[in-house]
C-alpha cells in the first residue's frame, strides 16, 4: 500500500507558495508604507542644502543604483537593445516628464512650502490622471471615479484651507507641486498610452538615465555649486541625507516591488494610499510642522476618495497598473 508525502504534492506545494508570496506581499507592504512616508520629510530637509538639480541627481542616481542592483546590467543592457525603435521616443519622453521634469518640479516646490503639503497637493496626481484618461485616452469614467476623485479634491481643500475657516493661503511652492503632479501624470499617460509592453526596467532606466543626462547638461551652464554643496554639507544632516537615500528611496522601492508583484493590484493600491496619512505624521514628528484636527480630516478624505477610485480601478488589467507603477515611482511612492 503506497502512502502519499502532502509535503510534496504539487497541489499542496503550489498552494504553499502562494502562501508563502502572500506573506512576503504583506510583509514588504508593511515595510514599504512607512519607508515611503519619510521621503517628504527628508527631502524638505535636504532642500535647505542642495539645489533642485542637486536633489534630483541625488535622488534618480539612488534610483538607477538600485535598478542595476536589482535587475542586474547585462539583463538592462539586453532589454534596451531589444527595444525596438518606434518606441524609444516615447521613453525619451517618459524619462524627461517623469525622470528630469517633474521630480524638478517637486524639488522646487518643496523649497517653498511645507512637507504636508507637498504630501497632500502631491494626491492630486490621482484627479489628473483621471482627466488625462478620458480626455487622451478616451477611457470611462465611471460614477465611483467621479465621487472618489471630488473626496480627494474635498480632502486636500479641507488641509490647506484649514478646514474652510480661512481663506485660500498657498505658498508659493503649492504651485510647483500641483505642476509636478500634473507632470507625473503625463508620463503615466504616456505609458498607458503606448508603453505597456516595455520591459518595466527599461522605463526605469529611461526616468532615472533621462535625469542624470539633463543634470551634466544642464550644469555647466548655470551657476550650480554641487561640489561646494557636498564640501559644506553639515554633519547634522548626515542622517537625513542616509534616511533619504536608503529608507526613502532604496528601501520603499525595494519593498514596492516585492507587495505589488505578490499582492492583487486593489489590495496593493488600496493600502498605498495610507503612506499621506504616515508622511504627514512623520512630518509633524521630525520637522516639527504643526498638525491639526484638518489635516486629519483631509486625510481621511484622500484615502477614502482613492479608495473609490481604485475600487473600481483606472487601468484596464492589473499588468497595466504594475507596469504604471514600475514607470511612475513617484516620489511618494
Amino acid at each position: 500500500m503506497y502512502s502519499i508525502d502532502a509535503a510534496f504534492h504539487p497541489i499542496q506545494a503550489h498552494r504553499r507558495m502562494r502562501l508563502h508570496s502572500r506573506t512576503i506581499g504583506w510583509a514588504s507592504l508593511a515595510v514599504m508604507i512607512p519607508a515611503a512616508s519619510t521621503y517628504a520629510a527628508f527631502a524638505k530637509v535636504l532642500t535647505g542644502v542642495f539645489s533642485p538639480l542637486s536633489m534630483l541627481f541625488l535622488s534618480e542616481s539612488m534610483l538607477l543604483i538600485f535598478a542595476i542592483l536589482s535587475f542586474g546590467l547585462l539583463p538592462l543592457l539586453h532589454s534596451l537593445f531589444r527595444l525596438k525603435r518606434s518606441l524609444l521616443p516615447q521613453l525619451l519622453l517618459l524619462g524627461t516628464l517623469n525622470g528630469a521634469l517633474a521630480p524638478l518640479l517637486l524639488f522646487i516646490g518643496l523649497q517653498h512650502t511645507t512637507a504636508i503639503n507637498t504630501e497632500l497637493f502631491g494626491r492630486t496626481e490621482t484627479i489628473f490622471i483621471m482627466l488625462l484618461g478620458a480626455n487622451v485616452l478616451h477611457q470611462r469614467i465611471d460614477r465611483p471615479h467621479i465621487v472618489g476623485g471630488a473626496v480627494i479634491l474635498l480632502g486636500i481643500l479641507t488641509a490647506t484651507l484649514e478646514g474652510f475657516s480661512n481663506g485660500i493661503t498657498l505658498h508659493s511652492g503649492d504651485v510647483f507641486i500641483l505642476l509636478s503632479a500634473l507632470t507625473f501624470s503625463i508620463g503615466g499617460t504616456v505609458v498607458r498610452k503606448s508603453l505597456l509592453r516595455v520591459d518595466p526596467a527599461l522605463l526605469i532606466i529611461a526616468r532615472s538615465g533621462m535625469a542624470l543626462c539633463v543634470f551634466f547638461l544642464v550644469s555647466p551652464f548655470i551657476a550650480h555649486p554641487f561640489i561646494d554643496e557636498v564640501r559644506l554639507f553639515p554633519l547634522t544632516l548626515l542622517p537625513a541625507l542616509i534616511g533619504f537615500g536608503f529608507i526613502a528611496r532604496f528601501v520603499a522601492v525595494f519593498t514596492c516591488y516585492q507587495a505589488i508583484e505578490r499582492l492583487p493590484v486593489h489590495t496593493y493600491a488600496l493600502m498605498a494610499t495610507t503612506t499621506v496619512a504616515g508622511s504627514i505624521f512623520f512630518s509633524h514628528l521630525y520637522l516639527g510642522e504643526p498638525l491639526h484636527w484638518y489635516h486629519g480630516v483631509g486625510t481621511l478624505c484622500i484615502i477614502l476618495g482613492a479608495g473609490l477610485v481604485h475600487m473600481k480601478g483606472l487601468y484596464a488589467s492589473e499588468q497595466h497598473f504594475r507596469t504604471h507603477i514600475h514607470a511612475q515611482h513617484q516620489q511618494r511612492v
